[in-house]
């Protein structure tokens, strides 16, 4: 696992990263078309970043049931 911080940083500099991709299609000067593929390599990222982060000591609910 890696650590949270170094989890934040991925996920808020990646996000960041594909705000501006994003935003950059709409304006007409920069004539930009992105490859539709680069938002699932964004996604997987993010989601990587975030799910490497979760703690899985408590894989139960909040309400204490740690389930089967």
């Amino acid at each position: 696992m890696i650590s949270p911080k170094l989890a934040n940083w991925i996920t808020a500099t990646v996000t960041a990263v594909w705000v501006i991709n994003f935003a950059a299609v709409f304006i007409p000067q920069l004539n930009y078309k992105p490859d539709p593929l680069i938002h699932a390599a964004f996604t997987f990222i993010v989601g990587g970043s975030l799910a490497l982060k979760r703690d899985t000591k408590d894989s139960g609910n909040k309400d204490g049931d740690k389930g089967p």
